[in-house]
């Protein structure tokens, strides 16, 4: 079973989507902050994938996802966004750009969701 840590700040979305990946038949684990994940990822967990939001209080999902790079952890990252102080879904990408294998915005219909993790993880 392959195994996805999701990180988002609000407890609805995280627990909608955490439904969904469990529903395909992904282990996930869930963490509410940066710092619980960058946590997590130092763990004895492989995670296959790594979903984070990019917008969270203290540590956000930029610093995931830097941390991510700057150890070289060979996971591949879906960035999920609103987008919060971020204007223009240029400016997301753009945000993300060499730090994220993919991203959705939010809203996101699951059938995407699904298709684009199903992508990242080579099923």
């Amino acid at each position: 079973m392959q195994t996805i840590l999701l990180v988002d700040d609000d407890d609805l979305v995280a627990g909608m989507f955490g439904k969904v990946l469990e529903s395909e038949g992904f282990d996930v684990v869930i963490k509410s902050n940066g710092g619980e994940a960058i946590h997590a990822l130092n763990s004895s967990v492989n995670f296959d994938l790594l979903i984070t939001d990019l917008i969270m209080p203290g540590q956000d999902g930029f610093d995931v996802l830097q941390f991510v790079k700057d150890h070289n952890l060979n996971i591949p990252t879906l960035v999920v966004s609103g987008g919060g102080k971020t204007t223009s879904p240029d400016d997301l990408t753009a945000a993300v750009d060499g730090l994220s294998d993919a991203l959705l915005q939010k809203p996101i219909e699951f059938e995407i969701f699904i298709s684009e993790i199903h992508r990242l993880l080579g099923n």
